[in-house]
């Protein structure tokens, strides 16, 4: 059983992808990254293979950055687990490889690494993905902090029923939602936290939802003016490309 009882401790930058603009994105060498740079959260996405492994990976597609035009939902992990995912970013990476989220717990797991897992399912796999992350979860026991998001209601409202004690934020457009409806799905789902793209987070929108007692994460800041001003609003972590501490 997964026993994260506690409200996650946030760091006020979390690395995006490890940190994706030093080396590729989500790969062991982000993360590590993320390491040697003294950040202590980092976020990624999850998805499943064609035979269900859940592996650490963004794109439906592996055209950008393993320069194969086919969709991870049609390859199977042997496959995939031997495709160079680096030179896209530079020919010095080529060893760079697609991880399986046990490797990723594992790896954190070792180095300290808090994280933010992302679901990102395929449309129609949301259950299985969501049951797949659990599955990992329980087998690798993972210890750090965690903070489950998604998109995806399916997934959010599946880890509620299944393992409501794990933290969870939604991640969701602002521009088609009213404060009211976004307040509304934040109970209905329990949530921890709201997450969105950065030029949505407005004074407002944080003020009422900090008065609820609900985090605020923006993406993806690369920027410290940026980062400051959504700091001042009281947004609690931004999510970044770049170590922005360093330039403090």
């Amino acid at each position: 059983m997964i026993l994260k009882n506690t409200q996650p401790i946030l760091s006020p930058i979390i690395g995006h992808r490890g940190l994706a603009a030093l080396k590729p994105e989500n790969t062991l060498l982000s993360f590590q990254a993320a390491v040697d740079a003294g950040i202590l959260w980092v976020e990624f996405d999850v998805m499943l293979t064609q035979d269900k492994v859940p592996i650490v990976f963004h794109d439906d597609n592996l055209l950008r950055v393993a320069g194969l035009d086919q969709r991870v939902k049609h390859s199977n992990w042997r496959n995939l687990s031997a495709l160079d995912v680096g030179s896209w970013f530079d020919r010095d990476y080529h060893a760079a490889r697609i991880p399986s989220l046990k490797q990723v717990l594992m790896f954190c797991e070792h180095v300290s690494l808090n994280i933010n897992l992302e679901i990102k399912p395929h449309i129609g796999d949301e259950i299985i993905t969501t049951e797949a992350v659990l599955q990992e979860l329980d087998n690798t026991r993972f210890k750090q902090q965690i903070l489950i998001s998604s998109y995806s209601i399916e997934a959010l409202r599946h880890m509620q029923n299944h393992a409501p004690e794990v933290p969870r934020g939604w991640l969701s457009d602002t521009g088609d939602k009213s404060l009211g409806q976004i307040l509304v799905m934040l109970e209905q789902l329990e949530s921890f936290s709201f997450h969105a793209e950065h030029s949505q987070v407005t004074p407002p929108l944080v003020a009422r939802l900090k008065q609820e007692h609900y985090r605020v994460l923006a993406h993806t800041v690369n920027q410290l003016d940026a980062a400051r001003n959504l700091w001042g609003i009281g947004v609690d972590a931004v999510f970044s490309d770049f170590p922005l501490f360093q330039q403090q």
